[in-house]
């Protein structure tokens, strides 16, 4: 007989070869095999049998303690997880501080300009009949669009502010906001309404209020009731404007007449 690993000649009933030293062999008709370790038979490591046995242990002494203890194995939803409440659609008002009605922008844009866009929140309207101070707006298509609205009391009855801002067009197409010249301003207009009955009456009406803004955008603009009555507008210019201090903020205020004489004043 030879050794399988080496061929070194075995003598009759050696259990290992002198030669290569191998681990003990075992006799198989005329050839002699290594056998293989106990450890090996299941391709682990000797080291590997007790520490898959503990694993093992430590699972299941995890699942009993759970049971026994009665966790559920579910994880709770926190309020955060859980999907919101739908909210219930509700009419926003135009003022919300003092609960007024919804102001219908549409029906007023349209006594107005005689039209109003849904997509662009506007109308277009075709400037006629310009004061002095104001001829190079005469003939210019514009884009009127809503700047502010505001519902006040006066005397017992609910009223309605609305200041408007224009945008240039140009072929047809609206100039877009802050896209203009840097010196480019907004016609700043102004309407007054007054709910009579289920409708609301125009009762004044001011196209040409100011032209102010930058790159095609209108000023910051405010409205105030002072105590002594009117409308106070506040407006504040862009810093972009070179400007003295002094000049970046103004105010107009809106008042009403009263009577023919007190307006031939």
């Amino acid at each position: 007989m030879k050794c399988i690993k080496c061929g070194a000649a075995l003598r009759d009933g050696d259990t290992f070869c002198a030669a290569c030293d191998p681990d003990v062999l075992r006799h198989v008709g005329s050839e002699a095999h290594a056998a293989p370790r106990p450890a090996e038979r299941h391709g682990l490591p000797k080291e590997s049998g007790p520490i898959a046995v503990v694993a093992i242990a430590c699972v299941l002494a995890g699942g009993i303690f759970w049971i026994a203890t009665g966790h559920d194995t579910d994880t709770p939803k926190t309020s955060a997880q859980r999907p919101p409440a739908k909210a219930a659609l509700t009419p926003r008002p135009a003022d919300e501080t003092t609960g007024a009605p919804a102001f219908p922008m549409k029906h007023a844009f349209e006594k107005l300009y005689g039209s109003y866009d849904l997509n662009l929140d506007g109308a277009f309207w075709k400037v006629t009949h310009a004061p002095r101070d104001y001829a190079q707006w005469s003939g210019r298509m514009l884009l009127i669009r809503p700047l502010v609205s505001r519902a006040f009391d006066e005397d017992g009855s609910l009223r309605h502010v609305v200041v408007t801002n224009s945008l240039d067009v140009k072929d047809g197409i609206v100039v877009k906001q802050g896209t203009g010249c840097r010196t480019c301003g907004s016609l700043i207009g102004a309407a007054v309404f007054e709910k009579q009955g289920n409708g609301w009456a125009l009762i004044s009406r001011h196209d040409f209020l100011a032209v102010d803004g930058a790159f095609g955008a209108p000023p910051k603009v405010s409205v105030a009731f002072p105590p002594e009555g009117g409308i106070a507008l506040q407006f504040e210019r862009s810093h972009l404007l070179d400007r003295a201090p002094e000049e970046r903020s103004y105010s107009i205020v809106l008042k009403e007449r009263r009577s023919v004489n007190s307006a031939m004043r």
